[in-house]
């Protein structure tokens, strides 16, 4: 299997396709969530002949952790109806999202961003991080030119690439709390 891919199995209750045109993926409702899954086109023709909304499922697939957006995405590989009875058994691990690796802060950290303070923000990152008890697990790493020299310091913010320029050392905690705190 290929790397940041995983397996998964659900089961629960078929809610219908999202789209009447071409539906490409469908919704999912288990006990704890419901889930968006995407069907792929061998089996989405007979998906739609055979399954009716209300209708208990297993669905065996695959998931993957988008690289931007760190949105956890399954694809499903095979759908089977089954029992109510074998819905409400033994529960199936439902899919969980590994931390992004690519979570992360890069901070400028050329002549022209330090002088704007950029040393004053990465310290104050990293400070902001530590309180939130992430400095571990997220890193602040100083870079090289992100070409906005007159705006700096410059911040971005992984995943998702999430710009700031002008970045005063008393808005760390902020940025921090956006990105990697549950509000």
């Amino acid at each position: 299997m290929a790397k940041g891919k995983r397996l998964f199995q659900l089961r629960g209750q078929f809610q219908g396709f999202t789209s009447d045109k071409k539906p490409r993926s469908f919704q999912l409702q288990t006990q704890e969530l419901s889930h968006r899954i995407k069907a792929p086109k061998s089996l989405r023709a007979e998906l739609q002949q055979y399954l009716q909304p209300g209708d208990a499922i297993q669905v065996d697939g695959v998931q993957t952790v988008d690289k931007d957006t760190a949105e956890l995405q399954l694809k499903a590989k095979k759908v089977t109806r089954i029992t109510a009875a074998e819905l409400m058994a033994a529960p199936v691990a439902t899919p969980v999202s590994k931390p992004a690796k690519s979570a992360k802060v890069l901070v400028c950290h050329k002549s022209s961003c330090r002088k704007r303070g950029a040393v004053k923000v990465y310290q104050a990152l990293e400070a902001s991080l530590s309180e939130a008890g992430l400095d571990g697990t997220v890193p602040v790493k100083l870079t090289g030119c992100m070409d906005r020299c007159k705006a700096g310091p410059n911040v971005v913010v992984m995943p998702g690439k999430h710009r700031y320029t002008k970045v005063a050392s008393k808005q760390a905690s902020d940025v921090v709390h956006r990105h990697f705190t549950e509000s």
